[in-house]
């Protein structure tokens, strides 16, 4: 078993920090929580969970009709009261695999401008293209484990991912 771990850490992780980045971004694509918090340095991955912890607090003191709009805005099929038996991991899933935010990676590309790496630490500049936006660029820290490259420094994207989910 602690071979396979270390294979598919392995995996998710990147020779360089491009590929950290390009993996970051295919676990998205693919919807897979675990796998995109893989590919992510472990403070992060830990930000990212505690962020959502924090959301699922609030999801759990709204009413079944504003749980019910948020679920439908995000195209989820899910009970309101499902919530209670919600996790950190379960916001997460709900706000990189619900068919509405899927559809929108999907339709989005990403090219890696620059990378400027130093002392095991790097900054990769990279533009996002969304379907019916102008591109954007933005900046992504990666940072070198044994295991290889991972990204890190998501969580305000993240939290800005929740917020724009909790809005009403």
């Amino acid at each position: 078993m602690l071979r396979g771990i270390v294979l598919f850490l392995a995996l998710v992780s990147g020779d360089t920090p491009q590929e950290a980045v390009e993996n970051t971004w295919a676990a998205l694509r693919d919807g897979s929580p675990r796998d995109f918090l893989g590919s992510l340095t472990d403070e992060t991955s830990s930000a990212i969970l505690d962020t959502c912890r924090e959301y699922l607090d609030t999801l759990r003191t709204l009413t079944g009709d504003d749980l019910g709009e948020i679920f439908a805005s995000v195209r989820l099929e899910a009970a309101p009261d499902e919530v209670h038996h919600w996790d950190a991991m379960a916001v997460l899933e709900m706000v990189i695999s619900s068919p509405g935010h899927h559809s929108l990676l999907n339709d989005t590309e990403i090219s890696i401008d620059s990378v400027d790496t130093r002392d095991g630490v790097a900054v990769v500049y990279l533009t996002v293209m969304p379907p019916d936006g102008s591109p954007e660029e933005i900046i992504i820290m990666a940072a070198s484990s044994p295991l290889g490259w991972r990204t890190g420094g998501l969580e305000p994207l993240a939290e800005s991912a929740l917020e724009y989910m909790m809005a009403p």
